[in-house]
């Protein structure tokens, strides 16, 4: 058996330090790994608490945003206040310039209502007198200025008398008498306006550029819906059917009166005077009913 040569104490000094260099160089790496980890985590962890930081922050600039809005709506509104007082000593009627937040809204200081155009027409209101004279509460809702009224109460005037000779040319007496008129005793007079379909219309198509040419199409269209029965009552019914006015004196000077046109009718009774149913234009018609004795028969047209 061959002996070994024993390594030299030099030799086991260098694997001693190589092994140890070897170890130093593991540990190092290790260490250098470690270090980039937690480097890492560092890096992680400050990003973190920057994301929290800042989702800490947004309600706190949401809050301060709002506030300063707030703040901003408060000064505007002393402004406008402010500026609404100044105005208001100098024109107290700019107080009401503005219509109100809600569409339907009761101010008890306000001398105003507001209200929407289409409501107008369904308002029974009827925008001309006898004579076709535009009525001053019409013309202060529609603001109409005083120019266009004159304009307008002689155009339509005109055609109102246009109109009114027009009936009294076809009136004519008859005995037929309407109901809450026949069934009394005493002198009667009844009298029946035949329809004249064309004339009608086209007073109706003058009636209607009369208002455009003075209100202008949309107040005309206004007026022209309001003014519906208003017109009704100045042409023949409609279905061609005649308007028939009926009235008998009683002994102590009263009388009934019936009209009829078309679907409408009406009696009344008691009255001493013809003058609040009997248009103007046919009272000659009836003269020897409001005559002393009441006994002369019906006036010839």
């Amino acid at each position: 058996m061959r002996r070994l040569p024993f390594p030299s104490r030099r030799t086991i000094l260098v694997v001693i330090a190589a092994c140890g260099i070897a170890l130093g160089i593991s540990r190092g790496l290790r260490l250098g790994k470690t270090r980039s980890e937690f480097a890492a985590i560092g890096r992680r962890r400050a990003d973190l608490d920057a994301a929290v930081t800042a989702a800490e922050s947004e309600p706190r600039r949401w809050r301060d945003q709002a506030d300063r809005d707030r703040a901003a709506r408060s000064r505007t509104l002393a402004e406008g206040r402010a500026l609404e007082k100044d105005l208001a000593a100098i024109d107290p009627e700019s107080r009401w310039a503005m219509p109100p937040l809600a569409e339907r809204e009761w101010d008890p200081k306000s001398p105003y209502v507001w209200l929407r155009k289409e409501l107008l027409p369904s308002f029974p209101v009827n925008p001309f007198d006898d004579q076709g004279h535009l009525r001053p509460e019409i013309a202060a809702v529609l603001t109409v200025d005083p120019a266009q009224v004159r304009a307008l109460d002689v155009a339509v005037g005109r055609m109102v008398a246009e109109n009114e000779r027009r009936e009294v040319a076809r009136a004519r007496t008859t005995d037929e008498h309407l109901p809450g008129v026949n069934q009394h005793g005493g002198p009667k007079v009844t009298l029946r306006i035949d329809p004249d379909p064309d004339g009608d219309a086209q007073m109706r198509q003058e009636f209607l550029a009369k208002l455009q040419g003075a209100l202008g199409t949309q107040r005309a269209a206004l007026l022209e819906q309001t003014a519906g029965s208003w017109l009704d009552s100045k042409t023949a019914a409609p279905g061609k059917i005649p308007k028939t006015f009926s009235v008998v004196r009683h002994p102590n000077g009263s009388f009934n009166i019936s009209i009829q046109s078309g679907s409408m009718s009406m009696s009344s009774g008691g009255d001493h005077s013809l003058r609040n149913d009997i248009p103007p234009h046919l009272l000659p018609f009836f003269s020897a009913l409001e005559g002393n004795d009441g006994d002369s028969g019906p006036p010839t047209p």
